[in-house]
C-alpha cells in the first residue's frame, strides 16, 4: 500500500488542549478550529488521518509525584487495559478532546486503535488498513518508541507526505518529526495547528533539515488536488 498524503495529529487531548488539563498549554485551545478543518476536509476528500495520544498507566516511568517536566510528569491521560493490552477498557478526562476534532469515542467503542498488546495480523489490517482513521496510544513522548508497532504502520501505509500537526510542537511533535525526517518522509508541517510549549527553535531546526510548512487553508486546498 503506498498514500499520497497522510495526517498526523499529535496528541489533540484535554488534557494539554483545555483550561484545567493535567497539562494544559496556553493558547493550545486557540487550535481547535483549525483542527476541525483538518479533519472535516480529510473525511470530505477520504484522505487517511493518523491520531496518536497519551495512554499512560500508572506504573508508566513517564509518571511522577515530583516531576521534573523535562522527562517526568503528573499523571495525566490514564487509561486502563485489559489483560490482553489491547483493548481500553476505561480512560481519563485527559484522553479524549473534543469529539469534533478527533472522534475519540468512537474510536474507542469500536477499536480504532492500536495500544499496548501484540495483535494479530487481522486485527491488525481491520485497525490500520480498513479505517480512514484511528489512534496510535503510546507512552513516551516518541510515537515511535512508545508503541511497538508506530514502525510497521508507516511502512506499510508508505506515505508519500506526512502532514504533521498538534501539541506540544516542543516535545512530542519535535519527536514525531524529527523520526520521520530519519525515515525519509516527506514532511509538512502546519504551523497554525500546532503550539509549543516554551520554545519555538525547533521549528528552526526542522526546516534546516528540509521539513516544509503550510496553513490549514493551504493545506485544503492542497488536498482538493
Amino acid at each position: 500500500m503506498s498514500l499520497k498524503n497522510l495526517l498526523l495529529g499529535v496528541d489533540p487531548q484535554d488534557c494539554f488542549m483545555k483550561h484545567g488539563g493535567a497539562l494544559y498549554v496556553e493558547g493550545a485551545e486557540d487550535l481547535a478550529f483549525n483542527m476541525e478543518l483538518i479533519k472535516v476536509t480529510a473525511r470530505q476528500y477520504n484522505i487517511k488521518q493518523i491520531f496518536t495520544s497519551d495512554g499512560h498507566l500508572s506504573s508508566d516511568e513517564e509518571l511522577s509525584e515530583n516531576p521534573d517536566y523535562k522527562n517526568t510528569f503528573p499523571e495525566h491521560a490514564l487509561i486502563e487495559l485489559n489483560d490482553s493490552g489491547k483493548k481500553i477498557t476505561s480512560y481519563s478526562e485527559g484522553f479524549k478532546i473534543d469529539d469534533r476534532i478527533a472522534d475519540w469515542s468512537e474510536m474507542i467503542e469500536n477499536i480504532r486503535y492500536i495500544a499496548r498488546g501484540e495483535y494479530t495480523n487481522k486485527q491488525f489490517n481491520d485497525i490500520v488498513h480498513n479505517n480512514r482513521s484511528f489512534l496510535i496510544i503510546k507512552n513516551v513522548f516518541n510515537v515511535f518508541k512508545g508503541n511497538a508497532y508506530t514502525e510497521r504502520i508507516f511502512k506499510e501505509l508508505n506515505p508519500r507526505t506526512v502532514f504533521v500537526y498538534g501539541v506540544t510542537a516542543d516535545i512530542c511533535v519535535d519527536h514525531a518529526v524529527n523520526e520521520l525526517i530519519e525515515r525519509n518522509y516527506h514532511v509538512v508541517v502546519i504551523q497554525d495547528a500546532i503550539k509549543e510549549l516554551s520554545s519555538t527553535a525547533c521549528m528552526t531546526e526542522w526546516k534546516n533539515k528540509g521539513v516544509e510548512f503550510t496553513t490549514t487553508f493551504e493545506l485544503i486546498d492542497e488536498l482538493k488536488k
